[in-house]
């Protein structure tokens, strides 16, 4: 009987280290370690998700002062055509039918071309966007990686999938990433001076 333990036991020991030494201590130890972050609370206090949500608020605002001179642009030309149309309206409206499809044919490529300048414009503004939040989901990935080393942690969790444990990195990611947008300002001011 005690044999047949053995056996059992002694394969179990040997696929723990096979699988993996992280596996193997933290079974026997419990030493793999883990940390959780509010991802929430990141995207709402830390500097740098600011600083991409002021840069997304103006591109928005740059597109909607955009649409609106388009939209101008367009009531004018409207008006423009119009103003044509009706000076062309004879008196005996034997010209009307024709005029009127030519009108409304003018009209339509008029909205058409409105139409796709604001196409144009919305998709390079979101392209923009995109790649700024791409960038600050980038960096934010690369001081998590940066706490991680620092405090040890081999693993990082959302805090919010997380029911108990772990320790909570939040605080040390955004003081990490204030710092580095510090030295990011230093180094853009330091390059302006020395351009001049």
């Amino acid at each position: 009987m005690r044999r047949s333990k053995l056996f059992f036991v002694i394969p179990v020991l040997i696929a723990l280290f096979i699988i993996g030494p992280g596996v193997a201590e933290s079974f026997f130890w419990g030493s793999i370690k883990y940390g959780v972050i509010d991802l929430e609370r990141i995207e709402a206090e830390a500097k740098g998700y600011m600083r991409f949500r002021e840069e997304r608020d103006r591109l928005q605002k740059e597109f909607e002062d955009y649409r609106e001179q388009v939209l101008a642009e367009h009531a004018r030309a409207i008006k423009e055509l119009t103003k044509e149309f009706t000076e062309k309206t004879g008196d005996d409206g034997t010209k009307q039918p024709v005029l009127d499809r030519e009108y409304t044919r003018r009209a339509e490529q008029l909205a058409n071309e409105a139409q796709k300048k604001l196409d144009r414009k919305e998709e390079e503004i979101q392209k923009l966007i995109e790649e700024k939040e791409k960038a600050a989901r980038g960096e934010l990935e690369a001081i998590v990686k940066k706490v991680a080393e620092k405090k040890r942690v081999q693993t990082i969790l959302i805090k919010q999938h997380v029911i108990k444990g772990g320790r909570d990195l939040t605080d040390n990611i955004m003081k990490e990433w204030e710092k580095e947008l510090g030295r990011q300002e230093k180094e853009a001011v330091k390059r302006k001076k020395e351009k001049n």
